[in-house]
């Protein structure tokens, strides 16, 4: 008996060694893999001043841009799984990168635990000049094919892209992709009558709809958006499938145990449904999160199945 209370004891211990707890009284740092300003830094900002006032540790934000967000997400799965090292990241480094990259230094399914996801983006929008000849979708879809050697679009980045060449397989919308650094560059491009339309986000598209520049023929997913009550969706149209389900999520270290995601996953919910916290997000342009832990990996799953299927056939390259 007392062989066995030490073996118990010894086992105890070493659980403890392999999974260390939720570091007490430390700083946590959310890891982004870009420059201050953009969705996933503003988010994950919103979201550390939150856990600050709320919890007895400190979380910051430390930037580390590059590769397109994906050397942040090296160094956090790299780091040790005690939940002080966070990645505060999109899908465009987990399960896009999953569906198109194969020379990755990391493995986005494997080397990162999805702990929660804490903001929520609106679907995208399709925008044309606004002298173009097609006034709805439906009308630019057979101008597309009238006049395919006039027919392009800016592909700024694989969030983008995606799902544009998804709505080209749906649709049977003819159009080449034009590579642009960044969304204020394309949509210069679509201004300028360079680039045909682009399929792009809320905080790009819409002021200059607003402002009469330009004209929305179409919202990703299947409902309406309140900006645009008059644009239908791609539900509506009959491609509900053309969905840009994008958002921030937080992200640990491999080796981190189910509690302690859980332990995270339970802080991070707990300010997400404070009001105020909502209220910031929504400033922002963006919604809190409601996936956590079990619930996020599978939604990490689907997406990349769907994604896979649209870069196979659609014959995409990414580098």
């Amino acid at each position: 008996m007392r062989r066995l209370w030490k073996l118990a004891q010894c086992a105890a211990v070493m659980s403890l060694v392999a999974a260390p707890a939720i570091a007490q009284d430390s700083t946590t740092k959310f890891i982004v893999g870009y420059a201050p300003g953009g969705g996933n830094d503003l988010s994950a900002r919103v979201v550390a001043e939150a856990l600050t006032n709320s919890t007895d540790r400190t979380f910051i934000v430390d930037n580390k841009p590059g590769a397109g967000g994906r050397l942040a997400a090296e160094f956090v799965s790299k780091a040790a799984p005690d939940g002080t090292t966070l990645l505060a990241t999109g899908n465009s480094v987990v399960s896009m990168a999953a569906a198109i990259y194969s020379n990755l230094a990391y493995d986005p399914i494997n080397d990162l635990v999805p702990v929660a996801i804490i903001a929520d983006y609106p679907q995208l929008v399709l925008i044309v000049a606004a002298d173009h000849p097609a006034k709805t979708f439906e009308e630019f879809v057979e101008w597309s094919k009238a006049n395919p050697e006039k027919s392009n679009y800016a592909a700024v980045a694989p969030a983008y892209t995606i799902p544009t060449e998804q709505l080209k397989l749906a649709s049977g919308l003819q159009a080449e992709a034009v590579s642009f650094k960044s969304s204020s560059e394309a949509l210069v491009g679509v201004l300028n009558g360079e680039i045909t339309f682009l399929l792009g986000d809320h905080n790009t598209t819409l002021p200059t709809v607003e402002g009469g520049q330009t004209r929305a023929l179409l919202v990703t997913g299947t409902d309406r958006i309140s900006q645009l009550p008059d644009v239908p969706s791609a539900g509506e149209l009959g491609f509900p499938e053309v969905a840009s389900s994008l958002w921030t999520g937080i992200f640990a270290p491999k080796g981190t145990t189910p509690e302690q995601a859980e332990e995270l996953a339970g802080m991070i919910s707990n300010v997400l449904k404070d009001e105020a916290v909502q209220g910031k997000l929504k400033t922002i342009g963006v919604t809190a999160g409601t996936l956590v832990t079990d619930e996020f990996k599978v939604q990490i799953g689907k997406e990349v199945e769907a994604i896979s299927s649209v870069v196979e056939a659609a014959g995409l390259k990414f580098e």
